[in-house]
């Protein structure tokens, strides 16, 4: 971008993770669970800058912004004596698009030091699927999907707003 208008990228962000654990209850009886989640989001938007005092600039814009992530948790339990076995399968996948809009300041030092802040109030719609299954001994025994979705409003109350605001130190290249 130039000094007037730039292009806002949030670099792609990845998540993930594997937990094993096992719970030895009794000689007889133990439980395993397993984890595994994912999950990645994006934000890209653009902000304009306006100088409004010595050495000071205004900033505003907006940023486009997705989420997706998915979790999947696995737990089994073994009765030894009985060679019985019963499980259940817990999976949740959820999307959240949303927008911020971006106002903030700079203060500019010798013209290539920038130190900035902004506000970021935004809106995010997301949406939940859970799956809820539970097995006995290898046969599947009920199955439950729920789904949910909603809207939150953000960066505008006094519990959020220290949240939605971002630092900025930066080095101008000439």
């Amino acid at each position: 971008g130039t000094n007037k208008s730039m292009w806002r990228f949030t670099t792609l962000f990845l998540s993930g993770g594997i937990a094993n654990q096992t719970d030895q209850i009794s000689d007889r009886y133990s439980a395993d669970h397993k984890t595994h989640n994912f999950g990645f989001g994006l934000k890209f938007g653009k902000e304009y800058r306006k100088p409004f005092a010595n050495n000071f600039e205004l900033r505003y814009g907006a940023d486009l912004s997705f989420r997706y992530s998915r979790s999947t948790t696995n737990s089994r339990t073994t009765d030894d004596l009985i060679v019985y076995h019963s499980s259940v399968e817990e999976s949740r996948e959820q999307m959240a698009p949303g927008v911020n809009l971006v106002f903030g300041v700079n203060y500019v030092i010798k013209k290539v030091f920038v130190i900035g802040a902004e506000i970021l109030p935004g809106l995010k719609y997301t949406a939940t699927t859970s799956t809820l299954k539970s097995y006995d001994t290898y046969t599947l025994q009920s199955e439950k999907k729920t789904k949910s979705s909603g809207f939150s409003i953000y960066g505008f109350s006094s519990n959020s707003i220290f949240y939605a605001v971002k630092i900025t130190l930066a080095y101008r290249f000439k």
